[in-house]
């Protein structure tokens, strides 16, 4: 009877080893083809990225005589960062680009950003997000009022909110009537807000039809 339980428990311990050892080899099997759906995973992520990079690079391709016409009203000191930042996109095959518009992407998830854009009419259109309007450049006082209304009309905003102005061939008058407008609008508007709200603003300066689209669109 002793022999027939030793021999019972042996064959017992042999089933459950055996049951052990199939289930390592489903859990390994099971690794390795996530491992591979992980490699193939990574693989296609970087072609398309290398894809994308590669159509930024063309877009920052900028033949001189259209550089030059872009940089005309811009420092000395500025132009020669401008053509130093757009060398390294090319020598980076458009990865430094590409970098760049993450980046942005990014900074517009955790800011309100609004693009001023006076046209050639003397039309300043402004975009915040989905929303837009335009707004005549006639008047600083009148633009800034329209330019407050328009904030009121907008969600809630975040905790920074970057204005970011830019023209067309405008005539001076209507960019710099634009720029009184936004910075009465703004300390209007650190007022009325009491430092729950931090406002920033930055000129772009000339910058035709590239800030007339939205961030990317060139990329769609």
């Amino acid at each position: 009877m002793l022999i027939i339980i030793i021999f019972a428990q042996y064959f017992d311990l042999q089933a459950k080893v055996q049951e052990e050892r199939g289930r390592e080899s489903a859990s390994a099997r099971e690794q390795s083809l996530a491992r591979v759906a992980a490699e193939e995973r990574l693989q296609l992520e970087q072609r398309q990225f290398d894809h994308l990079a590669s159509l930024v690079g063309q877009l920052f391709d900028i033949d001189e005589p259209a550089l030059a016409d872009l940089l005309t009203t811009r420092s000395p000191d500025e132009q020669t960062r401008i053509r130093q930042a757009l060398a390294r996109i090319r020598d980076s095959h458009g990865i430094e680009g590409l970098r760049q518009i993450l980046t942005f992407a990014e900074l517009e998830k955790r800011c309100d950003l609004w693009q001023l854009h006076v046209e050639d009419d003397g039309i300043c259109h402004i975009r915040s997000g989905d929303l837009e309007t335009r707004l005549r450049t006639d008047s600083a006082d009148r633009f800034a009022a329209e330019l407050h209304k328009f904030y009121r009309t907008l969600p809630e905003s975040k905790s920074l909110v970057m204005v970011l102005l830019s023209w067309d061939d405008a005539s001076r008058r209507s960019w710099e009537t634009a720029e009184r407008g936004m910075d009465l609008t703004l300390n209007r508007l650190r007022i009325e807000e009491d430092r729950r709200i931090r406002f920033e603003s930055a000129v772009l300066g000339y910058l035709p039809r590239l800030a007339s689209a939205p961030p990317g669109a060139a990329l769609r």
